[in-house]
C-alpha cells in the first residue's frame, strides 16, 4: 500500500468516526440536554436549539456518507480483482458498510425533516439511525 493510499484510508476512517460521533452527539443533545432544559419544547430557545441541532445533524450525516463512500472507493482500488458486488454482499465488511450508508441516508432525511418542522417522528428516525451507526 502506497503512502497516499494509506493517508486516504486514514482520512476516510477519521471522517467516518468523527461524523458518526457528531450524529450520535446531536441525538444525545436533543434527547438528554434539550428536554431537561425545556421539557415542553415550545419556547423560542428550544426551537432554535432543535433547528440548529438538526442542521448540524445533516452536516455530520453527510460526513458519514462521504466517509463510507471514500472507504468503499479505497477498498475497491486496493482490490481491483474483486467485484464491488462481491465486496459488498459477500463480506461482513460490506454488510457493515451498507448499514453505515443506510444509517447515513436515513439520518440525513430525518434531520432534514426535523430542521424543516420539528416533530417527534423525525427525531425518532434520527435516533434509530444513530443507533445503527453506533
Amino acid at each position: 500500500m502506497a503512502i497516499g493510499s494509506a493517508i486516504g484510508a486514514i482520512v476516510a476512517r477519521w471522517l467516518s468516526f468523527i461524523s458518526i460521533f457528531g450524529v450520535i452527539g446531536v441525538v444525545a443533545f436533543r434527547t438528554l440536554i434539550l428536554r431537561k432544559v425545556s421539557p415542553r419544547g415550545g419556547d423560542l430557545f428550544s426551537q432554535l436549539a432543535s433547528t440548529n441541532a438538526a442542521m448540524f445533524g445533516i452536516i455530520t450525516a453527510v460526513g458519514v456518507l462521504i466517509g463510507a463512500l471514500l472507504k468503499l472507493n479505497r477498498e475497491a482500488a486496493d482490490m481491483p480483482d474483486i467485484s464491488i458486488g462481491s465486496m459488498m454482499f459477500d463480506s461482513a465488511w460490506g454488510l457493515s458498510l451498507m448499514l453505515q450508508l443506510l444509517g447515513a441516508l436515513v439520518a440525513i432525511v430525518a434531520f432534514y425533516r426535523a430542521h424543516q418542522r420539528p416533530n417527534k417522528n423525525a427525531w425518532f428516525a434520527a435516533t434509530i439511525a444513530s443507533l445503527v451507526l453506533a
